[in-house]
């Protein structure tokens, strides 16, 4: 399986790239609206399902749930 043997893994930190972090003043919880029941839906006849590590219905927002994400999503 091609997936098993990827030569190559980088993550990304969101906090450090301009255009996805905003500095605030207010405490603000991390992932508060992940894991959101309407992610899990299909759309367009079932043509289009979202799969991501926000939108998993276990571990929202972390490596963890993209991975549950992604094997939830495959076996649709």
């Amino acid at each position: 399986m091609k997936a098993e043997a990827f030569i190559n893994y980088e993550e990304c930190i969101w906090s450090h790239e301009e255009n996805t972090f905003e500095s605030s003043d207010s405490l603000l919880y991390p992932h508060q609206n992940n894991g959101n029941p309407i992610y899990s839906k299909s759309l367009f006849d079932d043509r289009l399902l979202i799969s991501s590590s926000e939108s998993a219905s276990k571990f929202p927002g972390y490596i963890d749930g993209a991975v549950h994400s992604v094997n939830s999503t495959a076996k649709k």
